[in-house]
């Protein structure tokens, strides 16, 4: 009989490393936000920071989170698709999944 464990929330890292470079990871108030109401993240290559709303419930925000790192990696990648969002936010889904239901 398998033993059903609660699910872990994901903790957001404030930074990591992508191929030889720190992405930094801000979670903004949503007074400061400036990315327009509609908009709950954004990656910024120029700056190399994932920028996420404050406020969101957790899994939200873990699922924005995962669309905006699939976002640096394949902008990393040069990857012609890193701006295509249907390709990211599945890139996103399939991040999430993996990271919130993996056992150890």
């Amino acid at each position: 009989m398998a033993v059903r464990t609660e699910r872990q929330p994901f903790r957001i890292p404030k930074r990591f490393e992508l191929m030889g470079h720190t992405v930094r990871v801000r979670i903004v108030r949503r007074d400061r936000w400036r990315h327009g109401k509609d908009c709950v993240g954004i990656w910024d290559p120029s700056r190399l920071t994932i920028d996420i709303v404050a406020g969101q419930m957790r899994t939200l925000t873990e699922q924005v989170f995962f669309h905006e790192l699939a976002h640096a990696v394949a902008t990393m990648q040069s990857h012609p698709l890193a701006s295509d969002e249907t390709f990211i936010d599945q890139q996103g889904h399939l991040y999430h999944q993996f990271f919130t239901s993996s056992t150890y």
